[in-house]
């Protein structure tokens, strides 16, 4: 699904599809947030970091003594996007800041504080085996609010 013509600006985009969103259901996805070519480029920067050896199993936030493995699946790299090989996943990032900045006090109860110090990318290992990376991973924005 392609972003509409009259949401190509980061203001349109958050008034009229990303704030309705984020008060019905807490979330939000943008498709083609960055469009095809940039969304390949992303995700060849993450494959590189896979393929390098940067990315650790994915963790659950207790860290209890059960074996994560089984159930995360994913593996992670925090990059803030000033990395060599990372400037197009910086590029998302200061993107998704733009609609963070832009969305701030708009959404009634919900606060958007933020992202993390860095950025986190995660990527699933099914996409990495077949070497074939899905549509998903290559062209969605994907934004949560705290209650």
């Amino acid at each position: 699904v392609l972003i509409d013509r009259r949401y190509r600006s980061s203001h349109r985009l958050v008034l009229h599809y990303l704030v309705p969103c984020m008060s019905s259901y807490g979330m939000c996805i943008i498709d083609n947030f960055l469009g095809s070519k940039t969304g390949d480029r992303i995700l060849q920067e993450v494959q590189e970091l896979h393929r390098a050896g940067k990315m650790r199993d994915g963790e659950l936030a207790s860290r209890g003594p059960e074996r994560t493995s089984s159930i995360r699946g994913d593996q992670i790299v925090w990059v803030e996007g000033k990395e060599p090989g990372c400037e197009n996943i910086g590029y998302l990032l200061s993107r998704m800041d733009k609609l963070i900045t832009y969305a701030d006090g708009k959404l009634g109860n919900h606060k958007i504080r933020g992202r993390n110090s860095k950025g986190y990318m995660r990527l699933p290992e099914s996409s990495m085996a077949a070497g074939t990376p899905s549509a998903r991973a290559r062209s969605r924005a994907e934004l949560t609010a705290d209650q």
